[in-house]
């Protein structure tokens, strides 16, 4: 067995041009372009740097057309105050949730609906029984219809979930674990 170069515990299985051995995956992965030069030509080094490169390309289209067709303010308020009137209804009828539930659900949400775009999204996390409600409710409010709804209206309930959730991380305070559903209970009409 063939040690890797590098840190001498693992089996070396990349052919390395910059250290002329092989290297273990994770040294590899965790050392190209900074403790190793990698030279032109590297083929761990160039798909890693294409990888990372159509990540942030998609990345930034995603914002960009978020942007781009979500215009009409007036009409992300109203989605907006339906999102936030949805969670507090959830709140009123579930005393234990908490900003961290709404917080996840929203998180889960907006992943599910850039994956479902098919843009790039992080890999959705399994809900807290909390947090599967608060996606339900806003399920139901926004009426998603993840596969057969008009692109250009996704995007734009999209922006505004991510908008209320920018609201929710502002709210979130470790001192208390309500904030921001205390102050949807004090803002939102009856």
């Amino acid at each position: 067995m063939a040690q890797c170069t590098s840190c001498k515990s693992r089996k070396g299985k990349r052919n390395c041009p910059a250290l002329s051995g092989l290297l273990c995956s994770q040294c590899c992965g965790a050392k190209k372009g900074a403790e190793i030069q990698c030279p032109s030509g590297c083929s761990y080094a160039d798909k890693s740097k294409k990888y990372f490169d159509d990540k942030h390309r998609v990345d930034k289209d995603f914002v960009h057309d978020t942007v781009c067709y979500a215009d009409d303010e007036d009409r992300c308020g109203e989605i907006m105050f339906v999102i936030d009137y949805a969670i507090k209804e959830i709140h009123e009828e579930h005393e234990d949730l908490m900003d961290k539930d709404v917080q996840m659900a929203l998180e889960y949400l907006l992943e599910k609906g850039k994956a479902d775009l098919e843009y790039s999204a992080k890999v959705l996390q399994t809900l807290s029984p909390n947090a599967r409600l608060v996606v339900d409710a806003v399920n139901n409010a926004l009426e998603l219809d993840w596969l057969s709804e008009d692109w250009k209206d996704l995007l734009i309930k999209l922006k505004c979930i991510n908008r209320v959730l920018d609201a929710v991380k502002m709210y979130v305070n470790s001192c208390d674990a309500r904030n921001y559903l205390n102050y949807l209970s004090e803002a939102l009409p009856e």
